[in-house]
Protein backbone atom coordinates (compact mmCIF):
# COMPACT_ATOMS: atom_id res chain seq x y z
CA UNK A 1 0.00 0.00 0.00
CA UNK A 2 2.93 2.24 0.77
CA UNK A 3 4.67 1.84 -2.28
CA UNK A 4 1.56 2.19 -4.16
CA UNK A 5 1.01 5.73 -2.76
CA UNK A 6 4.93 6.49 -3.07
CA UNK A 7 4.42 5.77 -7.15
CA UNK A 8 1.20 7.72 -7.05
CA UNK A 9 2.32 10.93 -5.34
CA UNK A 10 5.73 10.59 -7.80
CA UNK A 11 3.30 10.24 -10.58
CA UNK A 12 1.53 12.80 -9.62
CA UNK A 13 4.09 15.63 -8.89
CA UNK A 14 5.66 14.80 -12.42
CA UNK A 15 3.05 15.41 -14.51
CA UNK A 16 2.93 18.82 -12.76
CA UNK A 17 6.12 19.85 -14.44
CA UNK A 18 6.52 22.11 -16.95
CA UNK A 19 7.72 20.86 -19.72
CA UNK A 20 9.70 21.58 -22.77
CA UNK A 21 8.74 20.69 -26.47
CA UNK A 22 10.36 17.30 -26.22
CA UNK A 23 8.67 16.47 -23.04
CA UNK A 24 5.66 17.14 -23.90
CA UNK A 25 5.01 13.91 -25.05
CA UNK A 26 6.82 12.06 -22.05
CA UNK A 27 4.15 14.10 -20.09
CA UNK A 28 1.53 13.32 -21.55
CA UNK A 29 2.33 9.28 -20.90
CA UNK A 30 3.14 10.09 -17.44
CA UNK A 31 -0.39 11.08 -16.79
CA UNK A 32 -2.07 8.86 -19.16
CA UNK A 33 -0.44 5.56 -17.65
CA UNK A 34 -1.29 7.79 -14.05
CA UNK A 35 -5.14 8.36 -14.46
CA UNK A 36 -5.54 4.57 -16.15
CA UNK A 37 -3.58 3.27 -12.83
CA UNK A 38 -5.66 5.03 -10.66
CA UNK A 39 -8.70 3.53 -10.51
CA UNK A 40 -7.29 -0.07 -9.86
CA UNK A 41 -4.67 1.23 -7.17
CA UNK A 42 -7.37 2.90 -5.72
CA UNK A 43 -9.69 0.10 -5.94
CA UNK A 44 -6.81 -2.38 -4.36
CA UNK A 45 -6.33 -0.06 -1.66
CA UNK A 46 -10.10 -0.21 -1.07
CA UNK A 47 -9.83 -4.14 -0.30
CA UNK A 48 -6.96 -3.92 1.70
CA UNK A 49 -8.63 -1.48 3.82
CA UNK A 50 -12.05 -3.71 3.89
CA UNK A 51 -9.51 -7.15 4.63
CA UNK A 52 -9.81 -8.92 1.45
CA UNK A 53 -5.98 -9.70 0.85
CA UNK A 54 -6.65 -12.51 -1.36
CA UNK A 55 -9.19 -10.31 -4.32
CA UNK A 56 -6.47 -6.97 -3.74
CA UNK A 57 -3.85 -9.46 -4.58
CA UNK A 58 -5.41 -10.54 -7.46
CA UNK A 59 -6.60 -6.92 -8.68
CA UNK A 60 -3.14 -6.13 -7.70
CA UNK A 61 -1.63 -8.75 -10.08
CA UNK A 62 -4.07 -8.47 -12.86
CA UNK A 63 -5.09 -4.98 -13.39
CA UNK A 64 -3.50 -2.28 -11.30
CA UNK A 65 0.34 -3.77 -11.61
CA UNK A 66 0.60 -3.68 -15.79
CA UNK A 67 -0.61 0.00 -14.93
CA UNK A 68 1.87 0.88 -12.29
CA UNK A 69 4.69 -0.43 -14.22
CA UNK A 70 3.69 1.34 -17.42
CA UNK A 71 3.51 4.48 -14.82
CA UNK A 72 6.88 3.79 -13.77
CA UNK A 73 8.65 3.14 -17.25
CA UNK A 74 6.69 6.73 -18.02
CA UNK A 75 8.41 8.59 -15.07
CA UNK A 76 11.22 6.68 -15.85
CA UNK A 77 11.85 8.16 -19.71
CA UNK A 78 10.62 11.82 -18.44
CA UNK A 79 13.32 12.06 -15.61
CA UNK A 80 15.94 10.67 -18.72
CA UNK A 81 15.20 13.38 -20.56
CA UNK A 82 15.18 16.13 -17.88
CA UNK A 83 18.45 14.57 -16.98
CA UNK A 84 19.91 15.06 -20.35
CA UNK A 85 18.00 18.31 -20.50
CA UNK A 86 20.47 19.28 -17.35
CA UNK A 87 23.69 17.97 -18.14
CA UNK A 88 23.39 20.27 -21.60
CA UNK A 89 22.78 23.10 -19.31
CA UNK A 90 25.43 22.07 -17.50
CA UNK A 91 27.99 21.43 -20.31
CA UNK A 92 26.65 24.59 -21.63
CA UNK A 93 27.94 26.43 -18.16
CA UNK A 94 30.76 24.82 -18.23
CA UNK A 95 31.58 26.35 -21.86
CA UNK A 96 30.24 29.58 -21.17
CA UNK A 97 32.46 30.22 -18.10
CA UNK A 98 35.40 28.56 -20.04
CA UNK A 99 35.28 31.46 -22.75
CA UNK A 100 34.57 33.51 -19.80
CA UNK A 101 38.16 32.55 -18.26
CA UNK A 102 39.71 33.19 -21.98
CA UNK A 103 38.23 36.68 -22.06
CA UNK A 104 39.79 37.49 -18.78
CA UNK A 105 42.81 36.02 -19.92
CA UNK A 106 42.64 38.36 -23.67
CA UNK A 107 42.03 41.17 -21.22
CA UNK A 108 44.82 40.75 -18.91
CA UNK A 109 47.01 40.27 -22.00
CA UNK A 110 46.02 43.18 -23.83
CA UNK A 111 46.28 45.32 -20.86
CA UNK A 112 49.34 44.31 -20.13
CA UNK A 113 50.82 44.73 -23.92
CA UNK A 114 48.76 48.32 -23.69
CA UNK A 115 51.10 49.46 -20.74
CA UNK A 116 54.14 48.06 -22.35
CA UNK A 117 53.86 49.95 -25.37
CA UNK A 118 52.60 53.13 -22.92
CA UNK A 119 55.89 52.50 -20.79
CA UNK A 120 58.22 52.07 -23.90
CA UNK A 121 56.78 55.00 -25.78
CA UNK A 122 56.90 57.39 -21.99
CA UNK A 123 60.96 56.20 -22.44
CA UNK A 124 61.55 57.08 -25.62
CA UNK A 125 59.86 60.13 -25.58
CA UNK A 126 62.34 61.11 -22.60
CA UNK A 127 65.33 59.42 -23.47
CA UNK A 128 65.89 60.86 -27.62
CA UNK A 129 65.65 63.90 -26.51
CA UNK A 130 67.65 63.70 -23.45
CA UNK A 131 69.92 61.84 -25.92
CA UNK A 132 70.06 65.07 -28.66
CA UNK A 133 71.19 67.54 -25.86
CA UNK A 134 73.78 65.03 -24.42
CA UNK A 135 75.01 64.80 -28.30
CA UNK A 136 74.92 68.21 -28.78
CA UNK A 137 77.08 68.87 -25.35
CA UNK A 138 80.18 66.44 -26.92
CA UNK A 139 79.73 68.50 -30.40
CA UNK A 140 80.40 71.76 -28.33
CA UNK A 141 82.97 70.72 -26.09
CA UNK A 142 85.19 69.44 -29.16
CA UNK A 143 84.50 72.91 -31.23
CA UNK A 144 81.37 71.49 -33.18
CA UNK A 145 79.31 74.46 -33.12
CA UNK A 146 76.90 73.66 -36.10
CA UNK A 147 73.82 71.60 -35.94
CA UNK A 148 70.07 71.42 -36.11
CA UNK A 149 68.17 73.44 -33.01
CA UNK A 150 67.22 72.38 -30.55
CA UNK A 151 63.40 71.93 -29.77
CA UNK A 152 60.82 70.20 -27.12
CA UNK A 153 58.00 70.36 -25.38
CA UNK A 154 56.84 72.15 -23.27
CA UNK A 155 58.17 69.95 -19.99
CA UNK A 156 61.55 69.59 -18.38
CA UNK A 157 63.15 67.99 -21.39
CA UNK A 158 61.98 70.79 -23.47
CA UNK A 159 63.61 73.06 -21.11
CA UNK A 160 67.10 70.73 -21.37
CA UNK A 161 66.85 71.32 -24.98
CA UNK A 162 66.52 74.84 -25.15
CA UNK A 163 68.82 76.00 -22.22
CA UNK A 164 71.44 74.02 -24.68
CA UNK A 165 70.66 75.48 -27.57
CA UNK A 166 70.71 78.99 -26.28
CA UNK A 167 74.10 77.75 -24.85
CA UNK A 168 75.63 77.03 -28.14
CA UNK A 169 73.61 80.49 -29.74
CA UNK A 170 76.11 82.01 -26.94
CA UNK A 171 79.28 80.27 -27.49
CA UNK A 172 78.43 80.92 -31.18
CA UNK A 173 78.31 84.63 -30.86
CA UNK A 174 81.07 84.71 -28.66
CA UNK A 175 83.29 83.06 -30.86
CA UNK A 176 82.09 85.44 -33.82
CA UNK A 177 82.87 88.06 -31.51
CA UNK A 178 86.29 86.74 -30.89
CA UNK A 179 87.39 85.92 -34.35
CA UNK A 180 86.54 89.80 -35.16
CA UNK A 181 88.32 91.18 -32.69
CA UNK A 182 91.85 88.92 -33.77
CA UNK A 183 91.27 89.95 -37.17
CA UNK A 184 91.23 93.79 -36.34
CA UNK A 185 94.20 92.69 -34.21
CA UNK A 186 95.85 91.46 -36.92
CA UNK A 187 95.17 94.39 -38.87
CA UNK A 188 96.71 96.55 -36.14
CA UNK A 189 93.90 97.76 -34.35
CA UNK A 190 94.78 96.60 -30.68
CA UNK A 191 92.65 98.78 -29.05
CA UNK A 192 89.28 96.59 -30.38
CA UNK A 193 87.36 94.72 -28.47
CA UNK A 194 84.67 92.12 -28.47
CA UNK A 195 81.26 93.50 -28.08
CA UNK A 196 79.65 91.21 -25.31
CA UNK A 197 76.44 93.34 -24.49
CA UNK A 198 74.94 90.64 -25.93
CA UNK A 199 76.11 87.81 -24.06
CA UNK A 200 74.89 86.77 -20.52
CA UNK A 201 76.25 86.33 -17.04
CA UNK A 202 80.39 85.99 -17.17
CA UNK A 203 80.92 86.14 -21.01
Amino acid sequence: KREIKTLEQISTSMAAMPADGQAVPLLAAVRQTRDAATPHTQAVTAMLLAGDKEQAAIRLAGQAMPGLIGNQLAVKALLGHEQKVMNAVIAEAEVTARRARVSVVVIMVLSLAAALLLGIATTRSLTLPLARAAAAARDMSQGKLQGSPLQGGQDEVGDVLRAMQHTRQAVVALKDELDLMTHHHDQGEVSWRADTSNLQGDY
